[in-house]
């Protein structure tokens, strides 16, 4: 697998595809990203999971990314659990204060248990 990769952002991932392939890049997946383009987490995963080396997560509130993951809904939640049971690449925890950062840790720790 690369060890170059391209980040989402607000566009569609069917327009960097072609990117991803001349290119040889893997995907870095930005939750929050995602979810501020209205895009499905568990649909997303799905579809990328093999183009995926990368997962920035973060949770969305107010129509802010960078937030702690328990802003994420039960269902973005448990995709995300699931998903992260069999990943093997790299995760960066995206939240930018002691307490989100905290409490994001937290859950994923519960989640992995």
């Amino acid at each position: 697998m690369s060890a170059l990769c391209v980040e989402n952002q607000s566009v569609p991932l069917e327009w960097i595809e072609p990117i991803l392939a001349s290119f040889e890049m893997t995907l870095c997946l930005d939750i929050g990203h995602l979810k501020l383009a209205g895009r499905s987490l568990d649909r997303t995963l799905a579809r990328w999971h093999s183009h995926i080396s990368a997962l920035h997560v973060h949770g969305v509130a107010d129509g802010k990314d960078h937030r702690a993951l328990t802003c994420l809904s039960s269902g973005d939640q448990n995709a995300l659990t699931d998903y992260l049971r069999s990943f093997h690449g790299s995760l960066s925890v995206e939240v930018f204060n002691f307490k989100g950062l905290y409490e994001s840790l937290t859950l994923i720790e519960e989640w992995l248990g």
